[in-house]
Protein backbone atom coordinates (compact mmCIF):
# COMPACT_ATOMS: atom_id res chain seq x y z
CA UNK A 1 0.00 0.00 0.00
CA UNK A 2 2.80 2.39 0.94
CA UNK A 3 4.59 1.72 -2.35
CA UNK A 4 1.38 2.49 -4.25
CA UNK A 5 0.91 5.78 -2.39
CA UNK A 6 4.53 6.75 -3.04
CA UNK A 7 4.07 6.16 -6.76
CA UNK A 8 0.84 8.14 -6.76
CA UNK A 9 2.46 11.03 -4.91
CA UNK A 10 5.47 10.99 -7.21
CA UNK A 11 3.23 11.04 -10.29
CA UNK A 12 1.25 13.99 -8.98
CA UNK A 13 4.45 15.91 -8.26
CA UNK A 14 5.62 15.16 -11.79
CA UNK A 15 2.34 16.49 -13.20
CA UNK A 16 2.63 19.67 -11.17
CA UNK A 17 6.23 20.09 -12.32
CA UNK A 18 5.20 19.57 -15.95
CA UNK A 19 2.56 22.29 -15.56
CA UNK A 20 5.05 24.70 -14.00
CA UNK A 21 7.79 24.20 -16.60
CA UNK A 22 6.30 26.51 -19.26
CA UNK A 23 5.66 29.22 -16.67
CA UNK A 24 9.20 28.99 -15.31
CA UNK A 25 10.68 28.99 -18.83
CA UNK A 26 8.57 32.02 -19.70
CA UNK A 27 9.90 33.85 -16.63
CA UNK A 28 13.51 32.91 -17.49
CA UNK A 29 13.03 34.11 -21.08
CA UNK A 30 11.51 37.37 -19.86
CA UNK A 31 14.42 37.95 -17.49
CA UNK A 32 17.01 37.17 -20.18
CA UNK A 33 15.26 39.49 -22.60
CA UNK A 34 15.22 42.29 -20.04
CA UNK A 35 18.93 41.73 -19.36
CA UNK A 36 19.70 41.95 -23.08
CA UNK A 37 17.68 45.17 -23.38
CA UNK A 38 19.47 46.67 -20.39
CA UNK A 39 22.85 45.70 -21.82
CA UNK A 40 21.95 47.20 -25.21
CA UNK A 41 20.77 50.41 -23.56
CA UNK A 42 23.96 50.67 -21.52
CA UNK A 43 26.15 50.17 -24.60
CA UNK A 44 24.14 52.77 -26.54
CA UNK A 45 24.41 55.21 -23.67
CA UNK A 46 28.17 54.75 -23.41
CA UNK A 47 28.63 55.13 -27.15
CA UNK A 48 26.43 58.22 -27.36
CA UNK A 49 28.33 60.00 -24.58
CA UNK A 50 31.79 59.30 -25.99
CA UNK A 51 33.35 62.26 -27.78
CA UNK A 52 33.75 61.88 -31.54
Amino acid sequence: MSNFLNKLLFQSFQRVADCLKPIINWQINAAQSANRDNADNAVNEIQSTQPG
